[in-house]
């Protein structure tokens, strides 16, 4: 019959526990890099970067440029996207003035502004250049 010393048996317990903690570090460290770095079309670097270096990996992983997959992907969905959610701009007829120019965008008369918008009876205090509308008091 063979006996097993007890400071065997604890040493075999003890590298198990360091066995299933090394295990447990990749599976969980690995995981989270690729959760963080997958969007991006890079998981399986962020796997590999969160099991190595743990949190260090995963802070790289988050800061890592996305694959010109991923980035052309991004750009369609956020196309289609705004194309779904924008909503179809059909502008009635303009109303007029009793002078007969019509409300509307027109150029500054002042010269300070490409335009400005005249209320159909008088020019108003919102301006645009360059297309950023602001606001110049009369």
């Amino acid at each position: 019959m063979i006996a097993v010393s007890s400071a065997g048996g604890s040493a075999a317990a003890a590298g198990f526990l360091i066995l299933f903690f090394i295990a447990a570090w990749v599976c969980i460290g690995g995981l989270i890099g690729w959760a963080i770095a997958k969007n991006k079309g890079r998981g399986v670097a962020g796997f590999w970067l969160g099991a190595l270096l743990g949190w260090i990996g995963w802070i790289i992983a988050a800061i890592l440029s996305p694959s010109p997959e991923a980035d052309a992907k991004r750009i369609a969905t956020t196309q289609a996207h705004l194309a779904a959610i924008a909503p179809q701009y059909r502008p009635g007829p303009p109303p007029m003035s009793s002078g007969g120019v019509p409300a509307g965008w027109h150029p500054d008369p002042r010269g300070r502004f490409d335009v400005r918008y005249w209320d159909g009876g008088r020019w108003t205090e919102h301006v645009s250049r360059a297309g950023h509308q602001s606001i110049d008091p009369l």
